[in-house]
C-alpha cells in the first residue's frame, strides 16, 4: 500500500456487485432486472413465468415518451445466450407486453464498416417502394379507421359472431334434432317434408298472424289471413280465462278435382 499512491493514476476502482446466484444466467436475471431467478442458481435458465419480470430498458421504452423518432432503450449486438445456444431470461418486457420491448439492433461493432441493418433500407426496397408502401398503409390505416365507426360494420360483425355461435353451439344442434322428439309428436305434425321441418318451427303470432294449408300430394304451401281465426282466439281466452301469447294452424288436403278432370 505505500507504493499505490505513486501508481494511483494506472488504477482504476472498480465497485462490484455480487448476487447470492453462483449460476450466470439465473444470476444476469437478477443483475437485468433487479429480481432474483426463481430458483437460486439455474443455469442455461430460459424466460418465463414466473422469472418475467421486466428488463431496465422495457421499464423505459414502456414509459411514455411522447413523439420520438429513435427508441429510448435498445439492445445490442445481439442476445445474451446460454450455453446451450438458449436466450438469457430477463432481456425482454416480460409482463409489460411485447410493445415495451427494447429494439434489439443485430449489428458488429467492432467491425470496421460497422452499421446497423436496421436503419437502412433493404437493396430490395428503393426509396420509391419504401414511399409507396407507405402510403398504401396509410391509406388502409384510414379505412379501417373508418369501418370502425360505421354501423353497419359492426352489426356485420355482430352477424358473424351469431354465424360462428350457431356452427359451434351443442343448443343449435339440439334445436334442429328432431330424433329429439317424440314419435307422437312428430306424427302430430305430419310425416311428410313439410310437417318434419318449417310446420315444426313457423309461430304465428298476434300481431303476424298468418296461417297454411299444405298440400300433401304437391308439397305446395298456401298461406292465409282469415279475421274469424282472431275472433275464435278471443272467445278461447274469454271461456278458460287465459291469454294466448302464440298459436299455430296448419291445414293438411288435397286438391278437388273437378268433373272435367274425373272424365
Amino acid at each position: 500500500m505505500p507504493k499505490t499512491a505513486a501508481l494511483a493514476d494506472r488504477i482504476a476502482v472498480l465497485r462490484s456487485v455480487v448476487t447470492t446466484d453462483n449460476a450466470h444466467s439465473s444470476s444476469g436475471y437478477a443483475m437485468l432486472t433487479g429480481q432474483p431467478h426463481q430458483p437460486l442458481n439455474f443455469e442455461n435458465a430460459n424466460p418465463g413465468a414466473p422469472n418475467d419480470w421486466p428488463t431496465m430498458g422495457a421499464v423505459i421504452q414502456y414509459l411514455p415518451q411522447g413523439q420520438r423518432e429513435l427508441p429510448p432503450s435498445i439492445r445490442l449486438p445481439h442476445h445474451i445466450f446460454n450455453t446451450d445456444q438458449s436466450v438469457w431470461p430477463g432481456q425482454d418486457s416480460g409482463f409489460l407486453g411485447p410493445a415495451a420491448d427494447p429494439w434489439l439492433f443485430r449489428c458488429e461493432p467492432a467491425s470496421p464498416d460497422a452499421a446497423v441493418p436496421d436503419f437502412q433500407l433493404p437493396e430490395e426496397v428503393p426509396v420509391a417502394r419504401f414511399n409507396a408502401r407507405r402510403s398504401l398503409l396509410e391509406q388502409l390505416d384510414s379505412r379501417l379507421t373508418q369501418l370502425d365507426k360505421n354501423p353497419n360494420f359492426e352489426q356485420l360483425y355482430q352477424q358473424n359472431q351469431q354465424a360462428f355461435n350457431l356452427l359451434t353451439s351443442s343448443r343449435s344442434f339440439q334445436a334442429c334434432d328432431l330424433t329429439r322428439e317424440s314419435t307422437q309428436t312428430r306424427d302430430r305434425y305430419g310425416r311428410h317434408q313439410f310437417g318434419q321441418n318449417q310446420s315444426h318451427y313457423e309461430k304465428s303470432y298476434f300481431d303476424k298472424q298468418h296461417d297454411h294449408i299444405i298440400m300433401t300430394d304437391t308439397g305446395e304451401v298456401i298461406e292465409f289471413c282469415d279475421p274469424r281465426i282472431q275472433s275464435i282466439k278471443k272467445t278461447i281466452e274469454e271461456i278458460f280465462g287465459i291469454e294466448i301469447h302464440n298459436h299455430s294452424l296448419y291445414l293438411y288436403g288435397q286438391k278437388k278435382q273437378v268433373a272435367a278432370e274425373k272424365e
